[in-house]
Formats: structure tokens, C-alpha cells, sequence
């Protein structure tokens, strides 16, 4: 028995092969998530559709630019490319719902303004943003990645990880007993600079073709099982919320290698979630301001504007992602 754990091995590049898919599910249970918020909440549902989510976003986004660093593009070259594919989206699909907004009174001239350049989490933190929090973390991480980049090319990049999760965990400790208000506000942002963190030390074990035995896979779910537990009854959401990411993304990972590649899989699993991940930025800035602007401007009610914001996200975010793609490449 015991030989058989230990033989068991799953490599960490299966986060690179089903990256598309998790990318899908990421986005399917933010839409599912957002519509059971303005109409229903079945607990179990609830908790299924947050299995990857935002924070699984940020895991594969940390992921994503490890391998993109690992290349070796100058600075300027990564920049271009990576701010481009998100600041460009961001502005030509919120632009018009952020003067409107402003212009009905919605929003004052500086927060108008901080919306434009997706700062404005970091002054008004998550209810001042229209939702579009997680453009405003995103931007600085993509800002700071090459930084990060250089903790894992060392020679001792999981205690580098270690470290500066423990360092950074005490300064969202202080942060939070000192500024418990500004805490409050950005908490959803800042607890999840550590599921980027780990999404790039993840891309880092992918590109050397490293693996876990089955007695890591236990201890490790196991560990975040017993934290899980802690941070529920007594530390924060927020963290909870990133355990339960920690949990749930491996598991949909082996859920996913255990269906395999047929035919009939490819079509019925892979290429539509596939297809949901290629689309999933314009998915999700379409659904938030689409919902909010039937809510806020139009004055329909929350679960309406959410069906209706979600409907016309899923019919339009395939001709859309191409004519972004289009317009990026002539960049």
C-alpha cells in the first residue's frame, strides 16, 4: 500500500496541458457565482462555482508569466505584450459605461478618472471599482512579475516562496491592525498576491518537469484541509476563500486528466471549456458592465440586469475577442 502511494506520481506541467480548461471553469464559476449572488445561493452550488474563480485566475495568470519569463523577452518587449492584452480590452469595452456613469453622477471626476487607468481599487478599494477589482490587482502584478520572476531563479526557489509568503503574510497582518478600514477594502486584492506567487512558483516546477509523489499529494491536501478548517472559524473570508482554490483547482485538474482525450471528451469537456478560457477576459468585463449599467443607470432589478448582463456576455464575447485579438496584433 504503502509503495503504491509512493509510486503514484502527477507531473505539474498538467497545469500547463489543461491551463485553457481551468481558465474556463475560472470564469464559468464567476458567472454562475455573480447570478446565484443576485438570485439564489444554494450552499453546495456556491461552493463548486468558487472552486477556481477569481483567485484561480490570479494562480493561472502567475503561471502563465512564468513561462512567458522564462523566454527571456527584454523588459519593454514583456511589458508591451502583457499590459496591451489587459489594459487595451479593459479601456475600449468599460470606457463608455465609465462616462456614463460620470455623467449621471455616478462617480466623481477622481474616481472617473482612476477608473479609466484601473487604479481605483487601490483609493477606494473593492465597492468603488464597478466590480473591475480585479483588473486594478492585476495590472500591478503584471507590473512587478519580473521582480518576482528572480525568486524563482535562484538556487532555492520554494524556501524563496516560503519566505516571502511569510513576510508578506505579516505585512497584510500589520496592515490590517493598523489600517483596519483600507483593510477592509482592498483585503479581496491583496490576500490574493499569494495565489500569484504560487502560480509562478507552480510554472517554475511545470518548465523543470517536476512531479509529486502520492505521500506529497496527501500531505499536501491534508495541510490546506487543516488551514481551510482554521481560517473559516477564525482568520478571514479572503483567506478561506484562496484555500478553497488550493483544494479545489488540483482536484478539477485530476478530474480533468481522468477523462482523457477521446473524441467524444474533447468535444463534450475540453474544447468548450477550452473555448470559455480563450474568451474568459472579455466574459468577465462584459457580464459587470453590462450588469451594472442596467442596475445602476437603467434601474432594473440585480437578478435581471445580472441574466441579461451574462446572456449578452456569452453571445457576443467570441466576435469581440477576435476583433481585440485583431486590434492588439496591430499594435
Amino acid at each position: 500500500m504503502s509503495n503504491r502511494i509512493q509510486n503514484i506520481h502527477i507531473p505539474f506541467d498538467l497545469f500547463s496541458k489543461y491551463r485553457g480548461e481551468l481558465m474556463g471553469l475560472a470564469i464559468l464559476g464567476i458567472l454562475w457565482g455573480h447570478l446565484m449572488n443576485e438570485t439564489w445561493q444554494p450552499v453546495v452550488l456556491s461552493q463548486i462555482a468558487r472552486l477556481v474563480h477569481t483567485a484561480g485566475f490570479i494562480f493561472l495568470s502567475g503561471f502563465g508569466l512564468y513561462y512567458a519569463l522564462s523566454k527571456g523577452p527584454s523588459i519593454s518587449t514583456f511589458y508591451k505584450k502583457r499590459l496591451t492584452r489587459i489594459f487595451i480590452p479593459y479601456v475600449i469595452l468599460t470606457f463608455w459605461f465609465f462616462i456614463v456613469a460620470f455623467v449621471a453622477g455616478q462617480d466623481s471626476l477622481c474616481k472617473f478618472l482612476t477608473n479609466m487607468i484601473a487604479m481605483s481599487f487601490w483609493i477606494y478599494g473593492v465597492k468603488g471599482t464597478w466590480a473591475m477589482w480585479y483588473v486594478s490587482v492585476t495590472l500591478v502584478l503584471y507590473l512587478i512579475s519580473p521582480i518576482l520572476f528572480i525568486l524563482f531563479n535562484g538556487k532555492k526557489p520554494f524556501a524563496n516562496t516560503i519566505i516571502f509568503i511569510g513576510i508578506y503574510s505579516l505585512f497584510l497582518v500589520g496592515l490590517a491592525c493598523m489600517f483596519p478600514h483600507y483593510w477592509t477594502i482592498t483585503k479581496i486584492g491583496l490576500v490574493r498576491v499569494i495565489m500569484f506567487v504560487l502560480g509562478m512558483y507552480t510554472g517554475y516546477l511545470a518548465l523543470h518537469h517536476k512531479s509529486a509523489n502520492g505521500w506529497q499529494i496527501l500531505f499536501y491536501f491534508a495541510l490546506i484541509g487543516i488551514l481551510l478548517l482554521i481560517a473559516k472559524l477564525w482568520i478571514d473570508d479572503e483567506v478561506y476563500a484562496i484555500l478553497r482554490t488550493l483544494i479545489g483547482m488540483p482536484l478539477l485538474l485530476m478530474f480533468l486528466k481522468l477523462l482523457g482525450h477521446s473524441t467524444f471528451m474533447d468535444k463534450l469537456i475540453h474544447q468548450p471549456l477550452a473555448f470559455f478560457g480563450k474568451c474568459s477576459y472579455e466574459l468577465y468585463l462584459i457580464h459587470v458592465v453590462i450588469f451594472y449599467w442596467f442596475r445602476d443607470i437603467i434601474g432594473l432589478n440585480s437578478a435581471t440586469s445580472m441574466i441579461i448582463g451574462i446572456s449578452i456576455a456569452l453571445a457576443l464575447c467570441y466576435p469581440i475577442h477576435l476583433g481585440l485579438d485583431w486590434c492588439i496584433k496591430k499594435l
